[in-house]
């Protein structure tokens, strides 16, 4: 037993060369995506986005300030396709492993390995995978933001280059300029504890080239979309305050940073989201608190040896690490909508617990590191097991709702066709809910709600939105009809309203002029 355990510690500690390290977490990283997402991208049922958005980004692209996503999304794929777009979107993640670990020199297996499990289990790319009309460009995001700190390192003008970065993951969601920032404050924090800046001027002088960079990508960005609203003629959503990009208001900036503080520590330590397992928590709590101790230890180390420069570059670093997660306010967006986002604190401050030993490190904190990353490795391969395994059958259940509410809706298809005034091309708007009836009637939240690891996957046929009828009746069913969003009655469409039954009674579909009116509750 002991020689075998002998040559599993030799493999895991195997010095990978570059080109080695690309494949194995390429073979290593697909492997692992198919094996906990393949559920998903062999069964993926329509949900409320995918039915709106699914072939047309509009509200969801330009108009919400992801032109990035928008023109990646008309060049890989328009349409929900799971296996294609899942695929992709592993493939992007094992990329992005690969980034990360060549732009920190994870060289080990273990530390890749460590790193794949992160990337590509964690909560977000599941909920991200519920989503699959736009997950393969929503993880091209990912392998964009980190991509900017390998440029930093392996390419020439690499700071212009990580500009570039930056902007085009801001570009496809607002969320990814937080892991960006993240990644370069990791990157600082590396060159600065372990001395590969030699003076204290030098990690200062590399620190700025990196604020720059930043910095430059975010106005690279502002810029693109002052363009796209006065020579394109794009109207800005007001979804999240999304219009109110770059117009930060100073004095409310300290409360914003406040709550910046204060969304990490519920999310990491006080007020863990329900959707992770005792497992994830137990494991975020202790190895976060890890990271920043180890922080806090360098720091320490540094002012002990006189090495100021060192020791106020990392402290500011600690505290830029969280506040990075207020980068989304300068996006004109709420943090509280990109909660899920903040999983690149995980990477960020776990990196220098499991990944970052110095080569002349005591061989027990050599092995310390090595546990946080068996244990990190494990939690998160264990969260991906009881998602996309043990919770099987609650997807199904929700498959058994989509079938019972697709039945319903052929039903209804069929009354409104039979209605004297139905022609072809007529708008459709719906009035109430179909599902928060007591007890539900056309979709089972308690058998749903048992899929809850999935965050937001609730929403996964989540018919109680209004809008989510006309979609389905349109683009499931296939009725010629055009969906309206937001229908705003008058009076007297009001009073007719009022007037009408509920589903499934005789009188709850009307024509009003050129448009159908279908009254649920």
């Amino acid at each position: 037993m002991k020689r075998y355990l002998r040559v599993v510690e030799n493999r895991l500690n195997t010095n990978l060369s570059r080109r080695q390290l690309l494949k194995f977490c390429l073979i290593a990283g697909m492997l692992l995506g198919v094996l906990a997402h393949g559920f998903m991208f062999a069964n993926k049922i329509p949900n409320h986005d995918d039915m709106r958005f699914g072939m047309d980004l509009t509200g969801a692209g330009l108009e919400s300030g992801r032109f990035v996503l928008y023109f990646f999304w008309k060049l890989l794929s328009t349409m929900s396709v799971p296996w294609l777009n899942g695929l992709l979107g592993v493939l992007f993640l094992s990329l992005a492993a690969w980034l990360a670990c060549d732009a920190f020199d994870l060289r080990r297996v273990w530390q890749a390995g460590a790193l794949l499990c992160v990337l590509i289990v964690y909560p977000l790319n599941a909920t991200i995978f519920c989503f699959m009309y736009e997950a393969h460009v929503f993880s091209l995001g990912i392998l964009l933001a980190m991509a900017a700190p390998w440029l930093t390192r392996r390419a020439r003008l690499g700071f212009l280059w990580a500009a570039l970065c930056v902007m085009l993951c801001t570009g496809i969601y607002q969320g990814f300029l937080m892991l960006a920032i993240g990644m370069l404050i990791l990157l600082v924090i590396q060159r600065t504890a372990y001395g590969q800046a030699q003076s204290g001027w030098a990690a200062w002088r590399f620190a700025i080239g990196c604020a720059a960079a930043a910095i430059a990508g975010v106005l690279l960005y502002l810029g693109a979309m002052a363009l796209l609203t006065r020579v394109g003629a794009v109207v800005l959503s007001d979804y999240q305050s999304i219009n109110q990009m770059g117009k930060l208001d100073v004095s409310t900036l300290p409360s914003k940073l406040a709550m910046a503080w204060n969304t990490v520590w519920d999310h990491y330590l006080w007020d863990v989201p329900d959707y992770t397992t005792r497992l994830m928590r137990l494991a975020q709590i202790t190895l976060v608190a890890l990271g920043y101790g180890w922080l806090a230890v360098r720091v320490v180390l540094s002012a002990v040896r006189r090495r100021w420069g060192h020791a106020a570059l990392l402290a500011v670093c600690g505290v830029l690490l969280v506040l990075s997660a207020a980068g989304v306010f300068m996006m004109g967006e709420n943090i509280n909508a990109h909660q899920l986002t903040l999983y690149s604190l995980i990477v960020i401050l776990l990196l220098p617990v499991t990944c970052l030993p110095h080569e002349a490190e005591r061989p027990g904190r050599q092995m310390l590191r090595r546990l946080c990353a068996a244990a990190l490795a494990a939690a998160c391969l264990g969260y991906g097991f009881q998602c996309t395994i043990l919770d099987n059958q609650a997807y199904y259940q929700l498959y058994s709702s989509f079938t019972r509410i697709s039945h319903a809706m052929n039903r209804l298809a069929l009354s409104i066709e039979e209605e004297p005034q139905y022609r072809p091309g007529l708008r459709i708007a719906t009035v109430g809910f179909m599902s928060w009836e007591d007890p539900p009637v056309y979709f089972d939240y308690e058998l749903a709600s048992r899929f809850r690891p999935f965050g937001g996957v609730l929403n996964e046929i989540d018919f109680a939105a209004p809008s989510c009828a006309p979609y389905l009746l349109t683009r499931v069913i296939g009725l010629p009809l055009t969906p309206v969003d937001n229908w705003q009655p008058t009076e007297a469409e009001q009073a007719i309203v009022d007037a009408m039954p509920c589903y499934p009674a005789e009188g709850c579909v009307t024509i009003i002029g050129d448009l159908c009116v279908v009254r649920f509750s």
